[in-house]
Parts: structure tokens; C-alpha cells; sequence
């Protein structure tokens, strides 16, 4: 794999990463999830939220936080069950197949699930507010493809 194609790869993984995770909330801390909650609380702020909305939303990553811990848990329990697998072992192709699979299935329901976070969040919000969010967000997607493709400049030319 060539240095650009993994750059290539991993600037479209964040834009994708960025896309559905506005709103995305990982399992633990305060309320809606240590650092997303408080990524989700400057989104409240980025587009003055009322008391009644950051309630609403804090309702919603409450609700929903069972899930997002479970699903955070069998992600990192496969992950560590391949890296930790002697890759000199008989069977190891077939556990890391296995394992792959069961890390793309869990990965598959994350995005689901963040995206029904969004959804939700996306609902509580009005349509100026949502407004405002897509603007900061297209600002946001824009620096950093400029920052890849200068990165992309200065290491591959």
C-alpha cells in the first residue's frame, strides 16, 4: 500500500468518522459520555440550544447509553482477542476471519446507532439551528481536507 493510498484511505475514514459522529456518544463519564458529551454540549452551545433541547438530548444519550456501552464493549473485547492471538498459531486466518467479521458486524450497528443519535438530536433542533450546524460542519470538513491535502503535499512529493 502506497503512502498516499493509506492517506487517501484515512482522510475518507475521518470524513466519514466526522459525518455520522456529531452526536456520537462513547460508553462512561458524566451524563452523555465523557468526551462526546462534551462534544455534543458545544453543539449545544455552537447553536444556543434552550434548556428544554440540551434536556431533550440529554434524555436521548441517557436512553440510548446501554447500547452504546454494550456495543463500545464487544468492539473493544474483539479487538483486543485479535491482537493478543499468536499469529504463528494453527487457526490464527481463521480466528482473525472471524474476528473481522464480528469487528465490520459491530461497526455496522455503531454507525446505526449513531446515526439514530443524530437523528434524534437532529429533531429536537430547529431548522435554523440545524441550518447553522450543517454550515459548521461543511466549514469544518473543508479545513480539514485542506489540512490532508497539504499533509498529502509535504510527505508524498
Amino acid at each position: 500500500m502506497t503512502k498516499r493510498t493509506f492517506l487517501t484511505g484515512s482522510a475518507a475514514l475521518m470524513a466519514a468518522l466526522a459525518i455520522a459522529g456529531t452526536a456520537i456518544a462513547a460508553p462512561g463519564g458524566h451524563g452523555m459520555g465523557q468526551r462526546d458529551g462534551k462534544r455534543v454540549e458545544r453543539m449545544l452551545d455552537a447553536v444556543d440550544a434552550t434548556d428544554v433541547q440540551r434536556a431533550e438530548v440529554q434524555t436521548v444519550m441517557d436512553e440510548l447509553k446501554p447500547q452504546r456501552k454494550a456495543l463500545g464493549q464487544q468492539l473493544r473485547e474483539a479487538s483486543r482477542t485479535l491482537r493478543q492471538a499468536d499469529a504463528t498459531a494453527p487457526g490464527f486466518a481463521a480466528l482473525a476471519d472471524e474476528q473481522a467479521q464480528s469487528i465490520g458486524q459491530l461497526t455496522t450497528e455503531r454507525v446505526r446507532l449513531q446515526s439514530e443519535i443524530r437523528s434524534r438530536i437532529a429533531a429536537i433542533l430547529t431548522p435554523e439551528q440545524r441550518a447553522s450546524l450543517a454550515e459548521k460542519r461543511a466549514a469544518k470538513m473543508e479545513k480539514r481536507k485542506q489540512r490532508a491535502q497539504r499533509f498529502l503535499e509535504r510527505h508524498d512529493g
